[in-house]
């Protein structure tokens, strides 16, 4: 299936049919940009793989990466994904004692605006500042005790990597790549409770319950198993 075609500046078409098509490519802009970035060495190659060797092909995939970024640049991807991007040399990020890259706008270490915002459940200030709060809670501050409660599980809200905003959540050629929403897990956790790729599950907590009605709810593990 063809997600999408694009132009290079010699009027050369690609076209992707898969994501890594388009993230590949992005990354080994950002690699060769100036002045390249060195290669990886055949040690930080084998550290790379190593690390996403426990992933399905459908995540990763080195034929279809390199291929992606092409082989000229596929050693300087990795370069840049070991480090995590690209970054200014140590050696060149002061001017004296201060920071050569300046923040261009204010930095609200205070947000008064926060501070004058009251939490309408409590009807105390939302701190205005950094601060630690002890969690899970709920909206009036209180700790939850549900894994104690034998409720072991965190639900979170996740965005997939495909989706950059909310709002993208109705695009068209984007919902090609997943067309459902699903129940995502760990592979272990799965196993201890039995449950398989595709399986219809339902959703207990300490509050309410949800089952899929005319929409299956369905597992779908991230991670492979090997």
């Amino acid at each position: 299936m063809e997600l999408y075609s694009t132009r290079d500046t010699n009027k050369h078409v690609y076209t992707a049919h898969h994501q890594d098509h388009l993230y590949l490519k992005q990354v080994a802009n950002v690699a060769t940009d100036g002045k390249p970035v060195s290669e990886a060495n055949e040690e930080e190659e084998k550290i790379f793989l190593a690390a996403r060797k426990h992933l399905p092909k459908s995540i990763f995939d080195s034929q279809r990466w390199k291929e992606a970024c092409g082989a000229a640049n596929w050693k300087k991807v990795i370069y840049v994904l070991n480090r995590g991007g690209r970054f200014q040399d140590d050696s060149d990020t002061y001017d004296g004692e201060k920071l050569k890259n300046k923040y261009a706008a204010l930095i609200n270490i205070y947000q008064e605006k926060t501070a004058k915002t009251k939490n309408t459940m409590t009807g105390k200030s939302f701190i205005p500042h950094a601060a630690y709060m002890p969690g899970p809670a709920d909206c009036t501050g209180k700790l939850l005790t549900d894994e104690k409660d034998e409720y072991p599980f965190s639900l979170i809200t996740y965005r997939p990597i495909h989706h950059t905003k909310s709002r993208t959540s109705g695009n068209y050629w984007l919902l090609a790549l997943e067309k459902e929403n699903s129940i995502m897990m760990n592979a272990v956790d799965g196993d201890k409770l039995g449950i398989k790729d595709g399986d219809k599950v339902r959703l207990l907590s300490a509050r309410t319950q949800m089952e899929s009605g005319s929409s299956d709810l369905k597992a779908k593990f991230r991670w492979s198993r090997k």
